[in-house]
C-alpha cells in the first residue's frame, strides 16, 4: 500500500496542480492542448513509477503507452460523452477520477507481482510514512478536494448562481483553509475539534443561513462536503501509508 500512496499523490499533482483551469478548459476543444496534458501525466507517473520498481525498457513502453492512451481516452471521448449524456458536473467529474484511480490500483498491483521494488526508495517510504501521509492528504484537499466540491455546488445550484464573484473567491479560500485544518485535526485523532470549526464557520454566516433557505441548503452542502473529503482523505492516507 505504501507504493500506491506515492502514486496517488504523484496523480494529483500531475492531474491537478500541473494542470491549470485554462487547460483544464481548452483541452476540451484543442486536441493540442489534450495532448500535450496526457504526456505531461504520463511522463511524471512513468519517473515515479520507475523510482519505486526496477523495470525494462519494453515494460516502461508498455506501461506509457497503457497510460497515455487510457487519459487521452477518459479525458477525450468519454468526457465528450459524458457531457453529451447530460450527466451532472459532480458525477462526470467522479466518473473521471474513479476510473484513473482505478488504472494507477490495478497498475501499481500488476507491478507488485511482476516487477522488483528498489529497497532503498521503499525503505525511504518507510522512514517518512508520516510525512508521506500529511503531504498526500494536503496534496488531496486543496485543487482537487475544491475542484470536486465546486463540482457539487455548480450540480446542487443548476446553471444559475447568485453569488458573487468576490463571495466565490473568497469562499474557495475558506474551503481549502478549513479542509486544511479538518486534515490536520483528523491525522492527530482530534475528530472532536472538527465540530469547533463547523461552528466557527456557521456563527460567521448565520445571518445569512437563517435570512435565505437556498443559501443554507447550498452552504450546509459544501461544508459538508469538505468535511468529508477532508476526513476521507486523512483516513485514506492514512491507511496506505500504514498510520492506522
Amino acid at each position: 500500500m505504501l507504493t500506491l500512496g506515492i502514486v496517488l499523490i504523484a496523480h494529483c499533482i500531475f492531474d491537478f496542480y500541473l494542470q491549470s483551469t485554462g487547460m483544464a478548459v481548452q483541452k476540451e476543444t484543442d486536441n493540442k492542448v489534450l495532448v500535450l496534458h496526457c504526456v505531461i501525466y504520463c511522463v511524471g507517473i512513468s519517473l515515479i513509477v520507475n523510482a519505486i520498481y526496477e523495470i525494462g525498457c519494453l515494460q516502461n513502453l508498455i506501461i506509457f503507452g497503457v497510460l497515455i492512451a487510457s487519459h487521452y481516452f477518459m479525458d477525450g471521448p468519454a468526457r465528450l460523452y459524458l457531457c453529451k449524456g447530460g450527466r451532472s458536473p459532480i458525477a462526470r467529474f467522479a466518473i473521471d477520477q474513479i476510473a484513473h484511480v482505478l488504472i494507477l490500483t490495478a497498475l501499481d498491483f500488476f507491478l507488485l507481482f511482476c516487477a522488483r521494488t528498489r529497497g532503498f526508495t521503499v525503505e525511504l517510504i518507510q522512514v517518512h510514512s508520516v510525512e508521506l501521509a500529511w503531504t498526500g492528504s494536503f496534496v488531496a484537499v486543496c485543487r482537487p478536494a475544491g475542484i470536486a466540491v465546486s463540482k457539487m455546488l455548480e450540480s446542487a445550484r443548476g446553471q444559475n448562481s447568485d453569488e458573487k464573484g468576490d463571495t466565490v473567491h473568497s469562499g474557495k479560500w475558506i474551503g481549502i483553509f478549513e479542509r486544511l485544518i479538518v486534515v490536520a485535526l483528523s491525522l492527530l485523532a482530534q475528530y472532536s475539534a472538527i465540530a469547533f470549526v463547523f461552528t466557527a464557520k456557521s456563527i460567521a454566516r448565520f445571518k445569512e443561513i437563517e435570512n435565505n433557505q437556498g443559501f443554507a441548503e447550498v452552504y450546509l452542502l459544501g461544508t459538508l462536503a469538505s468535511v468529508v473529503f477532508a476526513m476521507g482523505s486523512a483516513l485514506l492516507f492514512s491507511y496506505l501509508f500504514s498510520l492506522r
